[in-house]
């Protein structure tokens, strides 16, 4: 035991020392471009945080925010080395890529599902709704359900969430609208019930005309815990160690600072202020919506990762199914975790 812990302490001693070298040769070269992709939503709330606290001028980095909505447009920049870090969600393109030789790498967590945590959510018109959770969705059977695509996660989980009460897929009429328009639909009676990610979930239900359905979708999810939008690094960017180290440190330090706000209520009002500005979101949205999980110690279930893969195959969504640890790279959040400390 005590020769563990001497290793433990010598460890974090040299990463602790590697971790002031790094700083002192950055503050002498100048800060350091690192272009992330944003979103705009709060699942990017590690690193706006990261960027307005300083810590990613504390390592010497000054963070490039370009704002790509589109799965295929990250996957590209990421690929191409055009973006050096991006959120990709869970979907067939991102198994895709890996197998076909594109060197991007899972790093960490941008956005999961967790307990207490998760802001994609169903919602049913509440005209539409039953006595309960089980009639509303055995009474969806032949009408119109919608999905903002079916290469995303809310494909996995609407498919789970009928098979729960005995329906498939082809029970219902499935159809693809983006968020905006899926709360519209919902509003005016066109669908009856949809996936919604946050701000439309709270401004849906507080219009009065949906209720959630689903309860918590953690039960679909192997472990209980599922990153939902993975972080990645594009291949050039691994080859940039030292960056590469300082950035997951900075973003790290961000999303414990996401973590501390609002589970321990630290800096929360400044917080919920700093995420409300850059999503240009309403301050009452964020305080009272659902919020997406963003892991402190960037941890990652492989083996929900390799349920949801195993789902797009069987759908006919990905043609070779690969083992999910292969596109995993956790050297990145381990050397942070040794710098920073574990979070509790």
């Amino acid at each position: 035991m005590r020769h563990t812990r001497r290793q433990f302490a010598a460890g974090a001693a040299m990463a602790g020392a590697a971790l002031m070298l790094g700083r002192r040769r950055a503050a002498a070269a100048g800060p350091e471009t690192v272009k992330v992709g944003t979103i705009n939503a709060t699942s990017d709330a590690g690193i706006f945080l990261a960027q307005e606290f300083g810590y990613a001028a504390k390592e010497g980095l000054d963070i490039t925010f370009q704002t790509i909505t589109s799965a295929p447009a990250i996957v590209a920049a990421v690929a191409t080395n055009q973006m050096d870090v991006g959120g990709i969600s869970v979907s067939p393109g991102l198994f895709t890529a890996v197998e076909q030789h594109i060197n991007l790498r899972i790093v960490g967590d941008k956005q999961s599902f967790s307990p207490g945590f998760g802001s994609t959510k169903l919602l049913v018109r509440k005209a539409a709704a039953k006595g309960s959770e089980k009639e509303t969705i055995e009474s969806l059977r032949g009408k119109t359900v919608a999905i903002n695509s079916r290469g995303a996660i809310t494909f996995y989980f609407m498919a789970k969430l009928l098979q729960k009460y005995g329906l498939a897929l082809t029970d219902v009429n499935l159809t693809e609208l983006s968020y905006s328009n899926i709360a519209v639909a919902l509003s005016n009676g066109t669908i009856e019930a949809g996936s919604l990610i946050e701000p439309f979930v709270t401004k849906s239900l507080q219009s009065g005309d949906t209720q959630l359905i689903g309860g918590d979708l953690l039960e679909f999810v192997p472990g209980g815990r599922i990153s939902v939008t993975p972080l990645v690094y594009s291949e050039g960017f691994r080859g940039k160690k030292a960056t590469a180290d300082a950035f997951m440190r900075a973003y790290m330090r961000g999303v414990r600072a996401y973590n501390d706000a609002f589970v321990k209520g630290v800096r929360k009002d400044e917080v919920i202020a700093i995420i409300a500005k850059q999503t240009h979101v309403p301050e009452r949205i964020v305080r009272d919506g659902f919020l997406p999980g963003l892991d402190p110690n960037q941890n990652l279930n492989v083996e929900a990762l390799n349920a949801v893969e195993k789902f797009y195959a069987d759908q006919g969504r990905i043609r070779n199914v690969i083992d999910a640890s292969k596109i995993v790279d956790m050297s990145f959040a381990q050397a942070a975790v040794a710098a920073l400390g574990p979070y509790a």
